[in-house]
Order: C-alpha cells, then structure tokens, then sequence
C-alpha cells in the first residue's frame, strides 16, 4: 500500500483455507491482539462453499452469515476499522460459481455489521493474470496477477491517494 498512506504492520496468509478454519483456531482474534493494527483487511472467501442461488452444496446461508458476523466482531475488536475484500474471479466455474454465492452473502452481510466491503471480482477479471500456465491453478491469479489486483484495490481500501509501486494501467507489460 505504498503511497496510500498506508502502514502495513504485517500481513498474514492461509492459503486453502475457509472462514470456518479461521475461527475455529482463533487466528482474526489473536492477529488483531497480538499485532494491534488501526484497520483489518480481510480477504477471506474464496474457498467457502455458501447454499445460495439454488447451490445444493456447502453450509446455509444463516451459517454463513454467522460466520461473518463473528468474523467482523474478532477483527473489530475495541474499535477498529474493518475493510473486508470479496473473492477473486476465477477460470475455474466450479470455484467461480463458489466465488459468485459467497460474494452474494458478504455483499448483503458485511456493509451491515460496520465494515466496508470491497467487490474483488472486478479487479480480478479472465485475463493475462490468471494461472493459465497451470491448468490447476486456474482458480488463482499469478504472482503478477495478485500484485496488479492489489494495486487496483489499494486505493478502495485506503480511501484515495495515488500509488508510488503500482502500474498506471491494469494491462500486461
């Protein structure tokens, strides 16, 4: 976030893992009280499975909308802002139409418990920074593509600013 006026105390990635993982091992909770950072960015979605829109598969929507809710609370703590970034797209149409329900559910829940959300899908559309070179990492963007997604969400989660690291325009080099 550099150039956002930003100071990203430190980050923390489980990749492969649910909402549901994250709060049965307590980690938004004891991130937020061990590193006491003024905003939480939360980027957690992608690999729920959520019973929406006539998907027979995954938890119920009340379940979810649990899961959020308490979610928001660990990372809110005693008063800090929350900034919660919706999934990714995704090449792969089973894990997109995952993406696409639990986009649902966090864009009607999120914005109510006090956070702000931020649709990751657009930042992320079919393109050059899709893991096309691994077929089986066509749920994921590549490097560079995780990268250029920052930068287009960047300016959403700080609320403005211009970027001193990011590329003036989404297309490859």
């Amino acid at each position: 976030l550099a150039g956002y006026d930003i100071n990203v105390v430190d980050t923390a990635a489980h990749q492969g893992k649910g909402l549901k993982w994250f709060l049965d091992n307590d980690i938004i909770s004891n991130l937020v009280s061990s590193r006491r950072p003024d905003m939480v960015v939360l980027i957690i979605g992608g690999n729920d499975n959520v019973r929406v829109n006539g998907r027979t598969e995954g938890v119920s929507r009340e379940t979810y909308e649990e899961r959020l809710r308490t979610a928001y609370t660990q990372a809110a703590g005693t008063g800090r802002s929350v900034v919660w970034i919706g999934p990714a797209t995704s090449q792969d149409s089973g894990v997109q139409a995952r993406h696409e329900a639990t986009r649902i559910v966090q864009q009607a829940v999120v914005p109510g418990l006090g956070a702000r959300w931020i649709d990751g899908m657009p930042g992320s559309a079919p393109g050059p920074f899709q893991g096309d070179s691994n077929p089986s990492q066509r749920s994921h963007l590549t490097g560079e593509g995780y990268r250029r997604w920052a930068c287009l969400l960047a300016p959403q989660v700080s609320g403005g600013g211009s970027s001193t690291s990011c590329p003036t325009t989404a297309d490859p080099d």
